[in-house]
């Protein structure tokens, strides 16, 4: 049996500042990112090095110190995730978490009940932080919903 790659489209038409594999990241205006995976990909410490480590340095980069940045995490296309590539990505959520006002969350598709589980504790543990976390169906929709435009 073959496996099939799932894609999505882009949440912008512009090339993404930021690319890893199938995952792109956007910086914003509004103040912020989006990051989405493009196609079916699983979770891996790598991808959530690349999340904390680059695509938040290209935030830091075009807003340094600025507070209330809009985050977008979409990732849809999901196929799982190792629980080495959470604890990175919380790690920095406790470290920097604070510098974002709000963050739009879209859960992988075919999220398992441990991995939704898995999800409201991290969305718990963010909003702890004060961060606005809601939940969406594409990073395409909150795009349009905060009329956000990727920075050249």
């Amino acid at each position: 049996m073959q496996s099939t790659t799932v894609r999505s489209p882009a949440a912008f038409a512009t090339p993404p500042h930021l690319r890893y594999g199938d995952a792109a990241a956007w910086i914003t205006s509004p103040p912020g990112a989006v990051i989405q995976l493009l196609a079916s990909m699983r979770g891996t410490v790598d991808l959530a090095n690349w999340i904390v480590g680059p695509a938040y340095h290209e935030l830091e980069r075009r807003f340094p110190g600025r507070s209330g940045l809009v985050l977008v995490l979409d990732l849809g296309l999901m196929t799982g995730r190792t629980h080495a590539a959470r604890s990175v990505f919380l790690g920095k959520a406790r470290e920097v978490g604070g510098r974002f006002g709000e963050a739009y969350f879209v859960p992988p598709r075919a999220a398992s009940a441990a991995y939704q589980a898995s999800a409201r504790a991290a969305i718990a543990l963010v909003r702890a932080l004060g961060v606005q976390v809601h939940t969406s169906e594409s990073a395409a929709s909150v795009v349009a919903a905060l009329g956000a435009r990727a920075l050249p």
